[in-house]
């Protein structure tokens, strides 16, 4: 009898250590999503915030659009939507700091931190969630920089010039002088389908470089907006019908007169470059290093030069620095977050200000220096971030019971 008394005491109290084990391990799970959904939110209000707040900042050109092109409501959203993506890359990490600096806090000002420490939650335990939420924001931008970002500049950029060859055509007005390209003037008696038909056309042709001048009359002509989307160009072109074109050289020494059935006039020839370079920060990210591997003649021959070239390398190098940086600014907020409630109180927010300003003008001088060959371009994406790691992890290591 005394031997199962013993035996049934020796399995209760294996099961009691099983039990506690186990709840330990729940218990610690719970805390860990409880950490992690403490910086989800905080998150997300910081990136609406900063993008809004950079938003601002492209509203005055997006009010001009809206005022003297008679925009709608859905296209103005469509263009702020694009508009909204492309300031991302710099809002992920700037909110990923501010979160982590706000939910480790108010872990501290609550005295939660204390607690989930004294139930034996270490220091790494307590940044894990930190660590897997910045992966997944990291891992996030990276996808969005690669296809996503590149391809809504593209798309706000072609809106943008279609908007502006649509308003083109519709400021040519029946029986009025159309003065807007240099050196044109086209006059029609006849406007309709807002400037896509014209008849009894005057157009004159003013060349003073080569001391002559054209004008063409014409009973009919067609407007016609042609895109060319492999070397993102775009023109203008006015299909003549029936006319004759008068050609005065010289202050009228030589003239010279030819009559057609069937004119091809390019209507933005003078005015707009008929190719224009592509933004790095519109092309996708094997685009970027399809340029950067090319040889340096088969570059200049493309029109490539050593400045574009620089550009090319930056863009590319910044969008693999991005996630990196959304993790190691979400590691400096746990870090330098932790406040010691007896101690004396630490002004975080004064103190990330003060980094933020040290580190992008750390950023940009050296990105300056990149500029003119001076630095290599991924030198001078990655230099301030391992900078900032370092930074990062010496605050790390003083985060332990005693202290902080």
């Amino acid at each position: 009898m005394l031997f199962l008394t013993q035996t049934e005491d020796y399995c209760l109290k294996k099961l009691t250590r099983v039990c506690w084990s186990l709840a330990k391990v729940f218990m610690k799970l719970i805390l860990q999503r409880y950490i992690a959904a403490s910086f989800v939110g905080p998150f997300m209000i910081s990136c609406i915030f900063f993008v809004c707040f950079l938003l601002s900042f492209s509203l005055f050109n997006l009010t001009n659009l809206v005022v003297n092109k008679g925009l709608s409501l859905s296209f103005t959203l469509v263009l702020l939507g694009h508009t909204a993506v492309t300031f991302l890359p710099m809002a992920f990490p700037i909110s990923s700091l501010f979160a982590s600096l706000y939910s480790i806090g108010k872990f501290s000002r609550d005295s939660e931190y204390i607690a989930m420490r004294s139930f034996g939650l270490s220091k790494d335990k307590l940044y894990l969630p930190y660590a897997v939420i910045s992966l997944f924001i990291a891992m996030m931008i990276l996808v969005l920089n690669m296809k996503l970002i590149p391809l809504s500049q593209v798309s706000f950029n072609n809106l943008v010039r279609s908007l502006e060859s649509s308003q083109f055509l519709a400021d040519i007005k029946e029986g009025r002088f159309f003065t807007a390209i240099p050196n044109v003037t086209i006059f029609s008696e006849k406007v309709s389908k807002k400037g896509t038909e014209l008849g009894n056309i005057f157009i004159h042709i003013d060349e003073p470089l080569k001391k002559s001048e054209r004008a063409i009359f014409s009973e009919h002509g067609n407007t016609l907006k042609m895109r060319d989307f492999e070397s993102s160009s775009e023109s203008l072109r006015l299909i003549l019908e029936k006319g004759n074109i008068s050609h005065i050289e010289n202050g009228g020494e030589k003239l010279q007169k030819i009559l057609f059935q069937k004119y091809d006039f390019p209507v933005t020839q003078g005015s707009f470059r008929p190719h224009f370079q592509v933004k790095p920060s519109m092309m996708d990210s094997g685009q970027l290093w399809g340029i950067m591997t090319m040889e340096s003649a088969e570059a200049l021959k493309l029109g490539f030069d050593k400045n574009y070239i620089e550009k090319i390398k930056f863009e590319f190098w910044n969008r693999i620095n991005t996630p990196f940086l959304c993790m190691i600014f979400t590691f400096l907020g746990v870090s330098i977050g932790v406040q010691d409630n007896r101690g004396k109180k630490k002004n975080v927010g004064s103190m990330s200000l003060f980094f933020l300003v040290v580190y992008y003008s750390i950023f940009f001088a050296l990105v300056t220096l990149s500029r003119s060959t001076i630095l290599p371009a991924f030198m001078a994406v990655f230099i301030p971030t391992i900078m900032t790691f370092f930074y990062s992890l010496n605050h790390y290591k003083k985060l332990n019971w005693f202290g902080n």
